[in-house]
C-alpha cells in the first residue's frame, strides 16, 4: 500500500446531460460496445478536454468489460499512467465512511439513529446534541459547509497526527451555529462527515484511517490505496500522478491537498484496479470477491435510501425507469473521480483524471455518462 499524508475537500459536481459528447467532442460515440469504441471515446475526451490522463473501467452484468489508463502522470512530460496508478477520489470517500457505519451497525456497535450526544457526550455536542448519524451522513444535520477561514487554515501542514487533528476539527465544527434544526433541510457539508467520522471512531474504538485499511482496503485487495496526495513529494520522475488545476500542482506544497483531519469526508486515493475491487462490493450486494460478507444487505438498503434532495448516505440516488442508480463525484480541486453504480443490473462506471478544476469535473461527469450509455445502462 502506498503511504502518503494529506487530505482533500471533496466536492460533489453536478452530472451533465446524457448526450454531452455530441456537443463537447463534435461527434457521437462509435457504434457498439467493444474495446475499440470505448478506447476511441476515452481518447477523445482526454485529448479534447485537456486531461493530462484519464483512467476508466466499466462493469456490465457484474463482469468487468473494460479498463484502461491513458495519458501522463504530469502534463508536458511522457510519464505514462497505468491501471495501478492511484488517483485522489475526493468525495467518493464519503460512501466508504457510510459503509464503515453500516458494518458497525451490523455488529451492534452503532445505530443509524445514534446522536452526537450519544457518542461524543452532551457537552461536546453542544447545539448538535440531537443530530443523528444518518442525518450527518445525508447532509441534513444543519452543519455549515465551512468553518471560519482563519480556523480552517490552521489545520494545514501542522505535522500532528490525523486523528488528533480530527478531534480538534470536530470541536470547531460542533462550535458552529447550526443552519437549521437537524433533518429540516439539505446542505452538502464535508464537515458534517468529519463529525460522523468521529462518531464512527468512538463506536469502533479505532481511528478512521485504521478502520478503512482493515475493513475495506485489506479485504477488498485495494493494494494501491492510501490517503492524501498519490505522488510522493520530491520524487522524480513522479511515482504517481500529480494533480492539476489545470497546471501541475507539486504534492510537496502545503496546500497541494487539504488537511488529514478531513479524512471521512474525502482523503482517499486509489488506483483504477482498486476502484474496480471496491465497486465489486456493491455489485455483489456487500460481499468480497471470495463471497465473504463485509456489510449486510439491510445496511446497504439504508445506505441507498434517499433522504432530502435525492441524497442517501454517501450517494446521490436517481431512479430512471424505476431502476436505482447511484452516482457521486469527488474532487480535491486537482483530481476528479466520477462513479455510477446500478447494483440491480450489475453495472458500474468509474472515471478518474489527474485534473480537478471545473472543466475537468464536467468532462469526467460527461465521460462517465457516455461510457454508461455506450454500454447500455
Amino acid at each position: 500500500m502506498r503511504r502518503r499524508s494529506g487530505a482533500s475537500v471533496a466536492r460533489f459536481a453536478p452530472l451533465a446531460a446524457a448526450l454531452a459528447l455530441l456537443a463537447a467532442c463534435g461527434s457521437t460515440p462509435s457504434a457498439g460496445t467493444g474495446t475499440a469504441a470505448t478506447d476511441s471515446l476515452l481518447e477523445r475526451y482526454r485529448a479534447r478536454r485537456g486531461l493530462p490522463s484519464v483512467a476508466a473501467a466499466v462493469f456490465v452484468d457484474g463482469a468487468l468489460v473494460y479498463e484502461a489508463a491513458r495519458g501522463t502522470r504530469r502534463a508536458g512530460e511522457s510519464v505514462p499512467v497505468s491501471v495501478r496508478d492511484p488517483y485522489h477520489i475526493g468525495s467518493n470517500t464519503k460512501a466508504m465512511s457510510a459503509l464503515l457505519a453500516g458494518m458497525l451497525v451490523d455488529e451492534g456497535k452503532l445505530r443509524w439513529e445514534a446522536t452526537v450526544a450519544d457518542l461524543l457526550g452532551p457537552q461536546a455536542a453542544g447545539a448538535y446534541a440531537s443530530a443523528r448519524l444518518d442525518e450527518l451522513l445525508s447532509h441534513t444535520a444543519g452543519v455549515p459547509e465551512m468553518p471560519p477561514l482563519a480556523e480552517w487554515f490552521g489545520f494545514f501542514a501542522t505535522g500532528r497526527p490525523a486523528g488528533e487533528e480530527r478531534d480538534r476539527l470536530v470541536g470547531v465544527c460542533l462550535g458552529l451555529k447550526p443552519l437549521w434544526k437537524p433533518g429540516a433541510a439539505f446542505r452538502y457539508s464535508n464537515f458534517g462527515y468529519v463529525v460522523a467520522g468521529r462518531m464512527i471512531e468512538v463506536a469502533a474504538g479505532k481511528r478512521w484511517e485504521e478502520l478503512v485499511r482493515e475493513r475495506l482496503f485489506a479485504p477488498l485487495g485495494m493494494e494501491d490505496a492510501g490517503f492524501g496526495p498519490p505522488a510522493g513529494p520530491g520524487v522524480e520522475p513522479p511515482d504517481a500522478p500529480w494533480g492539476h488545476a489545470p497546471r501541475p500542482v507539486d504534492p510537496a506544497l502545503a496546500n497541494a491537498d487539504n488537511p488529514p483531519a478531513l479524512g471521512p469526508a474525502g482523503t482517499v486515493h486509489a488506483s483504477l484496479r482498486d476502484m474496480e475491487r471496491y465497486l465489486g462490493l456493491y455489485l455483489r450486494a456487500g460481499t468480497d470477491a471470495q463471497g465473504r460478507r463485509l456489510v449486510s444487505e439491510a445496511s446497504l438498503e439504508e445506505i441507498y435510501r434517499p433522504r432530502l434532495a435525492g441524497y442517501a448516505l454517501g450517494w446521490n440516488v436517481r431512479t430512471p425507469g424505476g431502476v436505482r442508480r447511484l452516482e457521486h463525484a469527488g474532487s480535491n480541486t486537482t483530481f476528479t473521480c466520477q462513479l455510477i453504480v446500478v447494483p440491480s443490473l450489475g453495472c458500474a462506471v468509474v472515471v478518474m483524471t489527474n485534473r480537478g478544476d471545473a472543466p475537468a469535473r464536467r468532462a469526467a461527469a460527461d465521460l462517465a455518462r457516455d461510457l454508461a450509455g455506450l454500454h447500455g445502462f
